[in-house]
């Protein structure tokens, strides 16, 4: 069905079918390298005959792609991510530029590049509390709260408020299984600091009752 629609120039419909297969592969767990073929000639279709908002789609899926096979990869998915970003200002689509931007803050941070991340992250999480995105409010929190315990050494007052977010992250019931996964691995990154225990009381504490929003504000500060 996919070469009757590239024979008779349906690219909408290839491009559909295209990011479709390319994501199907990922959940069922097929190779990396086959997504990222599926990837690529979704974003040769999108320039060749879809729209803008094909092209920005078809960029994320193939620079996330790039993310997930590895360092040699990445420099590309970086180039990819960029792009998508800046058709999204063009645009005007903040949900896409806000996915970008998380993607893009990922790759630069697996690049240790912590500046470029941290801004990326910061820039999305602005935009995705303004739309009220919880599962991806939450990913970029956790992508933060790492990148600060990895950049610096923390006072109690920093660490309270990690701790803090790990928690609230951890148990929100919005959390998917790897932001949940990263929450747990901040938690017991954050264990091992040896923190007074006043400090962890406070912190399951507050988690109880802050909003995801008052937390988010707390950590753009």
């Amino acid at each position: 069905g996919l070469q009757v629609f590239k024979d008779l120039d349906e690219y909408w419909y290839a491009i559909e079918a295209l990011d479709y297969l390319a994501r199907a592969r990922h959940a069922l767990g097929k190779p990396l390298t086959e997504m990222r073929q599926l990837a690529e000639e979704n974003l040769r279709l999108s320039r060749k005959g879809g729209s803008v908002a094909a092209i920005v789609e078809a960029l994320y899926l193939l620079g996330s792609t790039l993310y997930k096979m590895g360092d040699m990869e990445r420099i590309e998915a970086k180039a990819l991510l960029e792009e998508s970003v800046a058709l999204c200002r063009k645009l005007n689509y903040p949900s896409g530029m806000a996915l970008a931007l998380y993607q893009l803050g990922l790759t630069t941070m697996a690049s240790d590049d912590d500046q470029i991340a941290s801004t990326c992250f910061h820039e999305a999480l602005e935009i995705l509390i303004s739309s009220q995105f919880t599962p991806i409010i939450l990913e970029i929190l956790v992508g933060l709260a790492t990148l600060r315990v990895q950049q610096q050494a923390l006072t109690p007052n920093q660490s309270e408020i990690l701790l803090t977010l790990a928690t609230l992250v951890f148990n929100h019931p919005a959390s998917n299984r790897q932001t949940h996964n990263n929450a747990a691995r901040l938690l017991a990154e954050l264990d091992t600091a040896g923190l007074p225990r006043e400090i962890i009381t406070a912190a399951k504490e507050q988690a109880q009752t802050m909003t995801l929003e008052a937390m988010a504000e707390q950590i753009l500060r």
